[in-house]
């Protein structure tokens, strides 16, 4: 199992073909993770014959292997050069997006990258933080030599806190007028895949989107509405994360689905307080 710690790594995103199609200095969006964890572990295992000892030669490939990229960012903006994670769910032409880690020159290149969930929480007072994970569909290498990550410093030099998006200037749209007043909101996107091989190939050659689905959950105070046994159908409900400056830093997000849990807890002299999730398929 591979996996790196390094201070001061960027992750720069395309949309290429294949791996030899790169992130370039004029085709990226850099993306500037609070954190990120890479994990590589090729898919092999034992070939036992009669009458042979078993030694280290007796490993050959099971399958494709097991690789996921995650990482934790702020959001920044849905304009030109900004990273929004529906650009890079890699499902155009069924072929994945490309990363390259650290350094355009000298980082980890990966391809067939396919986006298997993201999720944001807006709260009041906080910068809205976003997690993404990625499964990694093709080898990162094919000869005996492995990558490296740069040792220059990739982050910007000054950073502008007002570009973030934050749950101050944030905003949700059509919640139930019963619901009280929104504390907090929770988003997630979640996908699931089959990736196809093709005979005498290393390399992805398509890989099917079976099922996703998105979800809110919405902590409240004062619920007076109760979920029906079959759940209620809430309606649309939008999400809009914007910075100080009052712009949107990401697409408008709409889910348009049904009530699929409720949680509500009281104590003596205070408020009724729960939370309640939405949940809608989208294929």
């Amino acid at each position: 199992m591979a996996y790196f710690s390094y201070k001061d790594v960027s992750l720069f995103f395309s949309t290429g073909a294949n791996v030899a199609t790169v992130p370039t200095a004029n085709n990226k969006t850099t993306v500037y993770a609070n954190n990120a964890q890479f994990s590589y572990t090729p898919n092999i295992s034992q070939q036992r014959f009669l009458g042979q000892d078993v030694d280290k030669s007796n490993f050959g490939l099971a399958g494709s292997p097991n690789a996921t990229l995650s990482f934790t960012c702020y959001i920044t903006g849905s304009g030109s050069g900004n990273f929004n994670p529906t650009d890079y769910t890699g499902d155009i032409g069924n072929i994945g997006a490309t990363v390259t880690i650290g350094d355009l020159d000298d980082g980890i290149r990966l391809s067939g990258l396919f986006l298997n969930s993201y999720s944001f929480s807006l709260t009041p007072y906080q910068t809205v933080a976003m997690q993404c994970d990625f499964a990694v569909l093709n080898p990162v290498t094919t000869t005996g030599t492995g990558s490296r990550i740069t040792t220059g410093d990739n982050n910007p030099a000054s950073v502008d806190f007002g570009v973030f998006g934050h749950g101050a200037y944030s905003t949700v749209g059509g919640i139930n007028a019963q619901q009280g007043n929104v504390e907090a909101v929770q988003y997630q996107y979640t996908a699931q895949r089959q990736p196809i091989y093709q005979i005498g190939s290393f390399f992805l050659s398509s890989c099917e989107l079976v099922s996703e689905e998105h979800s809110i959950s919405v902590t409240s105070e004062n619920i007076q509405n109760l979920v029906q046994i079959s759940g209620n159908d809430y309606g649309s409900t939008t999400i809009e994360v914007k910075n100080s400056s009052g712009n949107a830093v990401a697409p408008t997000i709409t889910v348009d689905g049904r009530v699929t849990a409720q949680n509500i807890s009281a104590s003596a002299g205070g408020l009724a307080r729960g939370s309640i999730s939405i949940s809608q398929p989208l294929k």
